[in-house]
């Protein structure tokens, strides 16, 4: 199966397997040698992780005092103007009123639910505290490996003295992010999952990769897309390959000039700006444009889905929990996929700029449902004709 980033000879050998098994055996893992380690602690360093903190430490405070607030208002019946309008969105697909469904005003994991100890902003956080260079490798691995949440939990969990069950481990592709984690709590016990998830980070920034494939800017971090789609003249089937979720998201987000590094952020939030040359799902929407927001949601091919969230996390309340969408997202409920033949059946090219790549598990349709534009969306359908040729 032709996969959509050709791994490097370097992936193909024993070099970075290795490294990985012996992570999972809890052996030490490998360092760089001294010459290529990230520099140290250093003034402008400190400095910055000192503004980080109280920027951190500010923002969790600011959630704090929302969900107490969600949690007094929980009290009160929900009023119709909580509800995602049509006449608010002006989108040509609307999705159906939050009103009624599962996911409340105060969002999934809000005021009703209890916390996990562990948000997206804290995997970005952990990552944007690494030097430049430990970003990079960090960025390397998980590309070229095909990581998400999961594996930093994983490796996070070996190097901290757990182990990690199989079973619970390959279950997190069928449930949504809440759900699996709940499951690694109950099966290791009540641990810190922050700790564990930027324990996880920092092994793989620690791991030994070739620096000539990786020391560059963040344009010749992204391989290209073009590159994936060939022809198999043997074959009268589509052969599937699916991509990492990050270097989709990566490629998309060099095709809008957004920068990586804000992509993974944790404190990046910005209108988007008009995009003239923009593949067509890729066209920033009236709410993209006109309400600032973290970049990486200008990276996903739906239009609809991108202006109902923008839409979303800009009342006040929010209408949902974006650390849980995009804890969701990082559990690859959404996937984007290629293929070895030109044309997928009027579904694409199989590159990560065109909507009809992309597929969303069906557990992430029906708990983001008002976000979707509804069942007859083509994020839904899309999905299901994914689905339904594998």
């Amino acid at each position: 199966m032709r996969e959509l980033f050709p791994l490097s000879p370097f992936h193909s050998s024993s070099g970075l397997s290795q490294l990985l098994a012996s992570a999972s055996l809890g052996l030490r893992s490998p360092v760089m040698e001294p010459q290529d380690q990230p520099s140290g602690s250093t003034p402008t360093r400190r400095a910055r992780n000192a503004a980080s903190q109280r920027l951190y430490r500010a923002k969790q405070k600011a959630r704090l005092e929302r969900l107490q607030r969600l949690a007094v208002e929980a009290v009160n019946p929900l009023r119709p103007s909580t509800a995602l309008a049509p006449a608010s969105l002006g989108l040509a697909q609307q999705p159906r009123s939050l009103l009624g469904s599962h996911i409340t005003i105060a969002g999934p994991s809000s005021g009703n639910l209890p916390s996990l100890g562990l948000s997206s902003y804290d995997v970005r956080f952990a990552l944007t505290n690494c030097s430049e260079e430990e970003r990079k490798v960090v960025r390397w691995i998980i590309v070229n490996e095909r990581f998400c949440i999961r594996d930093l939990i994983k490796f996070g969990l070996i190097q901290s003295g757990h182990a990690m069950d199989l079973q619970i481990f390959e279950s997190a592709e069928d449930i949504s992010a809440r759900s699996w984690l709940e499951k690694v709590k109950s099966a290791v016990g009540n641990v810190d999952l922050k700790a564990v998830a930027t324990t996880g980070i920092r092994l793989l920034a620690r791991l030994n990769v070739p620096w000539d494939q990786i020391n560059s800017d963040s344009a010749a971090e992204i391989r290209s897309m073009s590159d994936i789609i060939g022809s198999n003249l043997h074959s009268n089937r589509i052969l599937l390959s699916r991509e990492s979720l990050a270097a989709a998201m990566f490629a998309n987000a060099s095709h809008l000039h957004i920068p990586i590094d804000d992509v993974v952020g944790a404190d990046a939030e910005y209108p988007t700006s008009q995009q003239d040359d923009a593949h067509r799902d890729l066209v920033p929407t009236a709410n993209q444009i006109t309400i600032p927001h973290h970049p990486c949601w200008d990276t996903l091919p739906w239009a609809v889905f991108r202006s109902n969230i923008c839409f979303a996390v800009s009342q006040d309340p929010p209408l949902i929990d974006d650390e849980e969408l995009c804890l969701d997202i990082m559990n690859e409920g959404i996937r984007c996929w290629g293929s070895s033949k030109r044309s997928l059946a009027g579904r694409g090219d199989g590159v990560p700029w065109d909507a009809r790549s992309w597929e969303a598990a069906p557990w992430f349709l029906e708990k983001w449902e008002p976000l979707t534009g509804g069942e007859n969306s083509d994020m839904w359908t899309n999905s299901a004709w994914w689905r339904s040729i594998r």
